[in-house]
């Protein structure tokens, strides 16, 4: 067995993780690593749970229905909240 280092925020993080998912620290740790490894990098499918997949469809469906935004309106919507966020945070 191996001791690890990693940052106090992520090892909080990973603890609170943890224990939401009723394990210990060393195995939500072991579990985390052991999927990244064998994780294929342009393969997101293990994201797409069925709750996810559940609400595509519904929104894919409500677009359907004409429920939805134009894609002129997304990119509004997107750049008044970014010359908003802008505004609130000068650099």
């Amino acid at each position: 067995m191996y001791d690890v280092r990693i940052p106090e925020r992520l090892y909080e993080k990973a603890t609170q993780a943890a224990q939401a998912n009723h394990v210990s620290l060393e195995e939500f740790v072991a579990e985390a690593v052991q999927l990244h490894l064998q994780a294929d990098p342009g393969n997101h499918d293990h994201l797409f749970t069925p709750e996810i997949i559940a609400e595509l469809d519904a929104a894919a469906a409500e677009v359907r229905t004409g429920k939805g935004l134009t894609g002129e309106q997304v990119d509004k919507h997107l750049a008044e909240n970014k010359a908003k966020w802008l505004a609130n945070h000068p650099s």
